[in-house]
């Protein structure tokens, strides 16, 4: 009891003591939760963007234009490969006739050079790509998440 005492009494000269440490334990609650919401989150975004990536694809490799033009959000944006160059913006039919030309891009991840399209048809699989922000870069690529769906939405194209 009297070691409870001077406690009781510390309280009394500062009576916001309570409070305080009651609000700093429901902001590290708040931020545990919103911790581990964006993390199942990140894990559903990849996991739909797998299914996603199937069916993209597949279009690639069919060259079924008509399944990609569904994939793509419009208006579709592309972006020179310096900071300097300016952003060009795509309809729908614009962009099919532009899509030959994106395939054909090269991807900039290799010393070799490697065409979007053969990068897509070798890359079965995405499951470690990093979905934070809901965008994924993929070579000279960007998909976007827009309303709980994955869209093409922009592409990085050298020299047009």
């Amino acid at each position: 009891m009297e070691e409870t005492r001077p406690m009781l009494m510390e309280y009394r000269k500062y009576p916001i003591l309570p409070s305080l440490l009651a609000v700093m334990m429901l902001t590290l609650f708040t931020i545990a939760c919103a911790k581990a919401a964006d993390d199942h989150k990140t894990s559903k975004s990849v996991n739909d963007f797998s299914v996603f990536w199937n069916e993209f694809r597949s279009a690639v490799v069919k060259r079924d234009y008509q399944s990609i033009v569904k994939l793509t959000h419009f208006p579709f944006k592309t972006k020179g490969l310096l900071d300097d160059e300016g952003e060009r913006v795509f309809d729908r039919h614009a962009f099919t006739d532009l899509l030959p030309k994106l395939l054909a891009q090269d991807t900039g991840m290799r010393a070799e050079p490697e065409t979007m399209r053969s990068f897509i048809e070798r890359t079965t699989s995405v499951d470690n790509v990093d979905a934070t922000g809901g965008e994924i870069y993929l070579g000279a690529f960007v998909f976007e998440l827009i309303d709980d769906e994955w869209f093409f939405t922009r592409a990085y194209i050298g020299e047009e």
